[in-house]
């Protein structure tokens, strides 16, 4: 009798131990500015945290207009996943209308660069650091991904906007630098 009570507040006080909050801090911190980010971000974001009673809110909002992230631009690398759901995304395309083909070969897309879903062996998850993903063969790799999605060769059932390019540019700029 009175377990599941007993239960809640032992979550609550693991919730609210610093040990936790510098933690999570120090996984948020590493998705979002660096592989290795400043303590001095870390220790403003835990207390934060702490000071919030765990709200997530004003953790985000202070990582969010925080220097150290204004200035981590180009040190995070996107994984594949990420980096193909981006991509289909920004070309607005979409699964056919029946059937899973489609979606069958973007999984095998991540599947061969390493990164899809529920294949990663050990309970740790993917590596959440930039070279993990940023070398000349994923690049090449994503190259490939990109180019194939963009042009239509493959998948080829997936559905795609009428024109594309109508699409992605809806008014030609007059010159090549200015549509680059």
């Amino acid at each position: 009798e009175g377990g599941e009570t007993a239960a809640l507040a032992f979550l609550d006080h693991l919730a609210q131990h610093p040990a936790t909050a510098t933690r999570l801090m120090t996984r948020l911190c590493v998705r979002f500015v660096a592989d290795e980010p400043p303590a001095s971000l870390i220790e403003k974001l835990a207390k934060v945290y702490l000071d919030s009673k765990t709200a997530i809110a004003p953790v985000l909002r202070a990582l969010f207009t925080s220097p150290e992230f204004a200035a981590s631009v180009g040190q995070k690398v996107r994984t594949p996943f990420e980096d193909l759901a981006a991509t289909v995304r920004v070309l607005g395309l979409a699964p056919e209308a029946t059937g899973v083909a489609a979606l069958d070969a973007l999984y095998n897309m991540l599947v061969d660069a390493g990164n899809a879903p529920l294949r990663w062996g050990p309970p740790n998850g993917f590596p959440d650091v930039a070279a993990a993903w940023a070398s000349p063969s994923a690049f090449l790799m994503r190259c490939n991904s990109h180019l194939n999605l963009a042009a239509g060769w493959y998948p080829k059932q997936l559905k795609r906007p009428t024109d594309l390019l109508r699409s992605l540019v809806p008014v030609l700029p007059t010159t090549y630098g200015a549509l680059v």
